[in-house]
């Protein structure tokens, strides 16, 4: 623990919180009570002692970070003579992962991308690590994930990364990474482990719901707004989940990040041709 300790302060200008677009969740009671009593094997994969946090870190600092990506998405009401009229905008994180000779392909989350509002014109801006932007265009959304997926034009003098998928689910206790844009800030990174799976209802006080119909990943990365749509990665840089959610309880003691587990996103993609 003191080891993660350190490795906290050397990444203190990347850690802030996660997810501007985002679905502030409110817990119902009963809804979760901070236990891993879920189903989920309460021991994580690797050992505490068998973690070298300082390889890690620096994994996430050279590689990780070449494959998030800020979203900026702008919703316009077309007008008479040509004219246009700006009705929303929105603001999120995604995660390349998939290239090929032209393009890089991005998931993110469906509330980052749609809009509930009248419009009838969507532009979306994708911002790499290094803060060069894209038009990008929409292929594929799906509001029963909460996942969409966009691509944009490779430019050559610039290369990215794409992130690769986990071939299994974490499990209650692993330790996970969140990577994304939180107000707008780009490569911030923060740490925690997942606490357990499970369906979450939102409260009807809840601020813009989403309501998955599935187990998600509930971790206690830090998360705030303006990263909807960054991934959650294992420590071997291996994509577990895309945040969707901040979560907490009714007195906001308690706040929990929600993820999109890495089964449903496979699904997502194949459901769309996109994998």
């Amino acid at each position: 623990m003191k080891k993660l300790l350190r490795i906290f302060s050397v990444l203190l200008i990347l850690s802030l919180a996660i997810l501007m677009c985002a679905c502030n969740i409110q817990l119902p009671e009963d809804n979760y009570s901070g236990n891993t009593d879920s189903g989920v094997k309460d021991d994580a994969s690797i050992e505490e002692n068998e973690l070298d946090y300082i390889k890690i870190a620096n994994k996430v600092t050279s590689d990780a970070v070449k494959f998030n990506v800020k979203i900026d998405a702008y919703f316009y009401k077309s007008g008479y003579f040509g004219f246009s009229q700006a009705v929303s905008g929105s603001q999120g994180s995604g995660v390349i992962y998939k290239s090929d000779e032209k393009y890089y392909y991005v998931l993110t989350n469906a509330h980052v991308v749609e809009y509930n509002g009248d419009y009838n014109v969507a532009e979306y801006t994708v911002y790499d690590m290094y803060g060069n932007e894209y038009k990008s265009e929409l292929l594929a959304s799906a509001a029963e994930y909460d996942l969409a997926a966009l691509r944009f034009t490779k430019d050559s003098k610039i290369a990215l990364g794409t992130v690769e998928f986990a071939e299994e689910l974490p499990v209650s206790r692993d330790v996970v990474i969140t990577l994304g844009t939180p107000k707008g800030q780009i490569n911030a990174v923060t740490w925690g482990r997942v606490a357990t799976f499970r369906k979450i209802q939102p409260s009807p006080d809840s601020e813009n719901p989403v309501a998955i119909e599935f187990d998600v990943i509930v971790h206690t990365c830090l998360v705030e707004h303006g990263a909807s749509g960054g991934a959650l990665i294992n420590t071997d840089m291996k994509l577990v989940g895309v945040n969707y959610a901040l979560a907490g309880d009714e007195n906001k003691d308690v706040s929990y990040g929600l993820a999109i587990p890495i089964d449903k996103v496979i699904e997502f993609l194949e459901n769309n041709a996109l994998l």
